[in-house]
Parts: C-alpha cells; sequence; structure tokens
C-alpha cells in the first residue's frame, strides 16, 4: 500500500504533506546513517538530479539495501529530502 502511495505521489507529481516529526526524524537518521559516507550536498544533489516525478519510487527502491530496511525510517529519510529540496 505505502509503495503505491509514493508511485501515486510521484506519477502525479504533487509535493506530499509531510509531519514535522517525520521531517525531524529523517534529518536525524541522514545525519547518524548517510553523512558517514556521503556528504550532505552530495546527497541533496542526488536528489535533485532525479527527476520530480521518479523521486519517491527510486528512493524507496534504493534505500532498503542502503542502510534504510525500517519503511518508517525511509518514510522520514525521503520527508526529510523532499523538505530541504523543495522550493520554499
Amino acid at each position: 500500500m505505502r509503495v503505491w502511495h509514493w508511485l501515486l505521489t510521484g506519477m502525479l507529481g504533487c509535493s506530499a504533506v509531510w509531519a514535522d516529526e517525520d521531517v525531524a526524524k529523517g534529518e536525524a537518521l541522514v545525519k547518524a546513517k548517510c553523512v558517514a559516507c556521503h556528504s550532505h550536498d552530495r546527497l541533496l544533489k542526488l536528489v535533485v538530479r532525479t527527476p520530480e516525478a521518479d523521486r519517491a519510487a527510486r528512493l524507496e527502491t534504493f534505500l532498503p539495501n542502503h542502510n534504510a530496511p525500517s519503511a518508517d525510517d525511509r518514510k522520514a529519510i525521503i520527508a526529510y529530502l523532499f523538505d530541504v529540496v523543495r522550493p520554499k
């Protein structure tokens, strides 16, 4: 069910609304898990260069085998990355 939500959101090009808790948890996870190997700027560049309609689906496919096996952690990481690259 969640995968379909991500795919539908991505295909429609809708910007999802994230709970502040998801974004905060995602930021903590990125700092704890991701930036040990990847710079923060590099992560954002990877997200931005992925076509917007494909971002959620690609991250949802990639993250389970890349230190984010938990669906809740993936949701939070994706929420954070989308929040950071979203035009304010």
